[in-house]
């Protein structure tokens, strides 16, 4: 997924990690790490300055896109996080979505 900018897109990968790549030059710029399992997806805030990724050991982490720190972990969702989508409000929140059924948490 590319940034808001397009300058820099992030990768959700099965080493479990989170890459942060420059579009031009083509190089990572960090590496997110925490996940113990394939991470499956992963989306920008509508701000840009957070991503939350999702992954098969039924949890999401909430990361600064700036310092690479994860900001939360939730965890115990039914199964693996497959989908991610970010709340237009103003409050930070995400809306998980796994076969048909949405939980939403905020942190």
């Amino acid at each position: 997924m590319y940034s808001h900018q397009g300058d820099q897109l992030v990768s959700a990968n099965g080493d479990n990690t989170v890459k942060l790549w420059d579009v031009e030059p083509e190089e990572c710029l960090l590496t997110f790490t925490g996940h113990n399992d394939r991470v499956q997806c992963v989306t920008y805030s509508p701000q840009g300055k957070l991503l939350a990724s999702g992954s098969e050991n039924k949890s999401v982490r909430i990361w600064d896109v700036a310092t690479g720190q994860c900001r939360a972990v939730v965890e115990d969702f039914q199964g693996g996080v497959r989908s991610i989508s970010w709340s237009d409000s103003r409050r930070q929140s995400f809306e998980e979505v796994e076969m048909g059924r949405t939980q939403v948490e905020r942190y």
